[in-house]
């Protein structure tokens, strides 16, 4: 979906409309429309060269961008579907449950384990094997998301705010590469 910003002759933003189309039926005469990238819906206005921020708004957006930009990282290891989640916790408790010599069953792993050709055991050692990898992994995205908000919040000025939200995610993936080969 894209996001435009309408200005009125003064550079003031005076609406802002959602939608995959154009806004020219939301232009009155003297305002322009702006495509509007994450964060420049939290200005006031354009100065023609650049958007100045709107203070009330700017710590939200930013915080917004974090957790969008971490989603995104995120979903380069994990598969983001609705009730993926769900699936992913049902099978590595039952995974730890078999491992543990637990009784079951776990119709999950009994099922995927078929498909898969190996042992229901062989199965849960992977899975677990995984989960705790992604332990790692999602602990490392969510300590730089928790980071970064701090500072955005603690920043005194806007240019301090953009730039303690802008997370280098691709160092945070050199990181996390690193650590699995180790």
């Amino acid at each position: 979906m894209r996001s435009w910003v309408l200005l009125d002759d003064t550079g003031a933003v005076v609406a802002q409309v959602f939608d995959d189309e154009t806004p020219e039926r939301d232009l009155q005469p003297g305002w322009t429309a702006h495509e509007a990238r994450h964060g420049d819906l939290a200005c006031e206005r354009f100065d023609g060269a650049a958007w100045v921020p709107a203070p009330e708004l700017l710590d939200a957006s930013l915080l917004s961008q974090v957790d969008a930009e971490a989603g995104a990282f995120r979903s380069r290891f994990i598969t983001v579907s609705p009730g993926k989640e769900l699936t992913y916790m049902r099978k590595e408790l039952d995974a730890r449950d078999c491992l543990a010599g637990g009784a079951g069953p776990w119709p999950m792993l009994a099922q995927e384990a078929e498909v898969r050709r190996v042992t229901v055991p062989e199965l849960a050692a992977t899975i677990v094997a995984k989960s705790d990898t992604w332990q790692v992994i999602g602990g490392a995205i969510e300590a730089a998301t928790v980071c970064a908000k701090a500072a955005v919040l603690a920043a005194a000025t806007a240019d301090e705010k953009r730039a303690a939200a802008a997370v280098d995610w691709e160092a945070l993936a050199t990181l996390v590469a690193a650590s699995d080969n180790a």
